[in-house]
């Protein structure tokens, strides 16, 4: 299928206990860290769905797992390709540029707080800009566009807090216009989930988080929903 519109891709992996948010999987056990996340990918899922926005799934080679739909205008899922994050983020955008795309904007899946709006947003900066970023607080990013295959991801330290540093001065020295989103978290630690129980008591979409984190709560017996 070639796509020739702006595209929104959902960067995921399946919600298999123990190997995903190893981190927080610490704090709370690989069985709730596993549904939390599965957690995360419903509601984004259901968020695109009502937006309309056009989107697809950007996932290791899993097939004995279906992520959730997306809609009617669900185009084709991208497979990750490349030794690093991001290698394979770099190969998602050249090959969306070869296949005809638009602009192509990649989200990443432990920020569920995100609303369609927000991604809209992100498709129609793209219009104008060459690259659109959503930074995260650790230095990090949930979002990264591009209106073209810009060299700004190949080889980027992506673990590190300078990540969103290093593509912001990369756009730069390649004299790129470049458009910020608002800044926000995403949920890697312990620490974040009572930033996220705020958020989800007031975001009509996450239900499903909602749900998760009531049982993590309930079974660890930790106050993550203190701030409801």
């Amino acid at each position: 299928m070639v796509v020739t519109s702006p595209v929104l891709y959902i960067a995921a992996k399946p919600p298999v206990a123990g190997s995903v948010k190893t981190r927080l999987a610490r704090a709370i056990g690989d069985d709730a860290a596993s549904a939390l996340y599965a957690a995360f990918l419903d509601d984004i899922a259901a968020e695109v769905r009502g937006a309309g926005l056009p989107a697809g799934w950007f996932l290791p080679r899993t097939p004995a797992w279906q992520p959730p739909a997306l809609g009617s205008r669900q185009v084709a899922t991208h497979w990750q390709k490349g030794d690093t994050w991001s290698e394979r983020q770099a190969n998602l955008f050249r090959d969306t540029f070869r296949e005809g795309a638009a602009a192509t904007v990649i989200v990443a899946s432990d920020s569920p707080q995100l609303v369609g709006p927000g991604m809209r947003a992100a498709l129609a900066a793209l219009a104008d800009a060459d690259v659109v970023l959503g930074p995260v607080l650790d230095g990090g990013y949930y979002l990264l566009g591009l209106g073209g295959d810009h060299d700004v991801v190949r080889g980027v330290e992506l673990s590190t807090r300078r990540a969103s540093a290093d593509i912001v001065e990369r756009a730069r020295r390649l004299n790129l216009d470049l458009q910020f989103l608002p800044e926000t978290f995403d949920v890697d630690e312990v620490a974040d989930l009572e930033r996220l129980a705020a958020v989800a008591a007031v975001l009509p979409h996450l239900r499903a988080t909602r749900a998760a984190l009531a049982a993590v709560s309930a079974d660890t017996q930790a106050p993550v929903l203190s701030s409801r």
